[in-house]
C-alpha cells in the first residue's frame, strides 16, 4: 500500500482520500433510498409537494383536475412506481384506446398493484369503476390500502394475495432485480409453509366477484404472466376481457408464447414502453 502511495504527490493523495471516503458513504447507502432522494426533485419540479408522513413520505399533486395523495416508502421502489404512473402516465396508452373505441372502464382487475397507482390512476378518470386489486407483497400492500383510503376510493377491493394459474400457494421470491420490493415475485411451493402466499386464478375471481366482463385487466406480477396465460390453463375467461395490459418479462423468455396465445385469443396487439396490450377483436366492430 505504501508503495502505491509513492506513485502520488500530497496533494493527488488526498484527492484520493476524500474520493475513497466519498465512494464508501455513496456506497452505504441503501438503493431504494438513493432513487427516492434522485426522484424528489424531479417530481417537486413538476408540481408534486413533499412532507414527511412519519417514516414516509406524502405525495400530492392533481390528476385530470382532482386531488391526488400517495404515501410512499423512501427505501423502495415506490418513487420509481410513481414516476412511471403518475409522471410519465405509461397507462395513458390505455386511456387512448378506450377513448378511439368509445369504451368506459367500468370494471377493472389490477393485477400486481403495487401501492396502488394504477388503480388510482384510473379512478381518477372512471371514478365508478368497480376496481379489484391484487398485491401480495405484505408492506406493499399496507401502504396500498391506505393510499386507496385517503384518496377516498369508493368500490375498490384490496386483495392480499396474487395472481396466477390455478388457486394454491406460493413462496416470494426476491431473487432478481436488486432485491427491492418491485422485483418480488412468487414461485409455486408444494404446502402452505409460514410464508407462503395465497394466489387466485382468473376464473376464481370472475366467479367469486361475478363478473361477467372485465374492461381492463392490468397483469405485472413479475414473472406470474407465465402460469396466468398458460397454454395449460382454463383460458376461457379471456373472451370476457376488453383491453389487458401484461407487462412481460423478458428474463423469463417466454414472450413470444403470450403475444402468440393472446393473437390466437383473439386479441389484436401493439406496445407502449413495457407494455404488450391486447384489445379484444369483437370490440372492433
Amino acid at each position: 500500500m505504501l508503495r502505491k502511495l509513492k506513485l502520488y504527490t500530497v496533494r493527488e493523495i488526498l484527492h484520493l482520500i476524500r474520493y475513497s471516503i466519498g465512494e464508501r458513504l455513496v456506497l452505504s447507502v441503501p438503493q431504494g433510498l438513493k432513487r427516492t432522494h434522485d426522484y424528489l426533485d424531479s417530481f417537486q419540479r413538476k408540481g408534486v409537494s413533499l412532507n414527511k408522513n412519519g417514516t414516509k413520505l406524502l405525495l400530492a399533486h392533481t390528476l385530470n383536475d382532482k386531488p391526488i395523495k400517495t404515501i410512499i416508502e423512501k427505501d423502495s421502489s415506490d418513487a420509481l412506481v410513481f414516476e412511471q404512473v403518475m409522471m410519465r402516465h405509461e397507462y395513458e396508452y390505455i386511456l387512448e384506446i378506450f377513448r378511439k373505441h368509445n369504451l368506459t372502464c367500468s370494471v377493472m382487475i389490477d393485477a400486481g398493484a403495487n401501492i396502488g397507482l394504477t388503480s388510482i390512476y384510473f379512478k381518477s378518470f372512471y371514478p365508478d369503476a368497480k376496481i379489484i386489486a391484487l398485491e401480495p407483497s405484505s408492506g406493499t400492500f399496507d401502504r396500498m390500502e391506505t393510499n386507496i383510503k385517503i384518496n377516498n376510493l369508493s368500490n375498490t377491493t384490496a386483495l392480499k394475495m396474487g395472481l396466477w394459474g390455478r388457486n394454491t400457494h406460493l413462496k416470494p421470491d426476491n431473487s432478481f432485480r436488486g432485491g427491492l420490493d418491485w422485483s418480488f415475485r412468487l414461485v409455486e411451493t408444494d404446502a402452505a409453509q409460514g410464508d407462503a402466499i395465497q394466489v387466485v386464478s382468473m376464473p376464481w375471481l370472475i366467479d367469486h366477484y361475478q363478473l361477467s366482463s372485465i374492461d381492463f385487466l392490468k397483469i405485472d406480477i413479475e414473472g406470474g404472466e407465465s402460469s396466468v396465460l398458460s397454454e395449460d390453463s382454463e383460458l376461457e375467461w379471456l373472451s370476457k376481457v376488453n383491453v389487458v395490459a401484461v407487462e412481460i418479462h423478458d428474463e423469463f423468455g417466454f414472450r413470444e408464447r403470450i403475444e402468440s396465445l393472446l393473437q390466437q385469443k383473439g386479441f389484436d396487439l401493439s406496445h407502449s414502453e413495457e407494455l404488450t396490450v391486447g384489445v379484444n377483436r369483437r370490440i372492433l366492430g
